[in-house]
């Protein structure tokens, strides 16, 4: 997927703060996200990149998850998150390259 140039993390959820995990079989590489639970089985995570995921019920079995690229209408999206319905938000995400992992 195509990797936003220019995109600042600190520009976008700013009510979430910035986590770096680290690996611990590579100490040279690490991963710079936000992560902000939208509901109990729907979590979204943004990455350094401009990359974005949207976790779905996670459980002992794994989940779903949507890749998509964080453009300004998802921003806007998921600043209405609570506005907006479901048929929608899928809508939006699938025209930003939705990778269903």
């Amino acid at each position: 997927m195509t990797i936003i140039e220019n995109f600042d993390l600190n520009d976008h959820l700013t009510d979430c703060e910035i986590i770096t995990e680290t690996y611990p079989r590579w100490e040279d590489e690490s991963i710079v996200f936000k992560k902000k639970q939208l509901s109990d089985e729907l979590t979204l995570f943004l990455f350094e990149s401009g990359q974005a995921a949207l976790e779905i019920g996670k459980n002992e079995t794994g989940c779903a998850e949507l890749e998509f690229l964080w453009t300004e209408e998802v921003a806007k999206t998921f600043d209405n998150i609570n506005y907006i319905n479901a048929l929608e938000l899928f809508a939006v995400v699938s025209r930003e390259g939705v990778a269903i992992i």
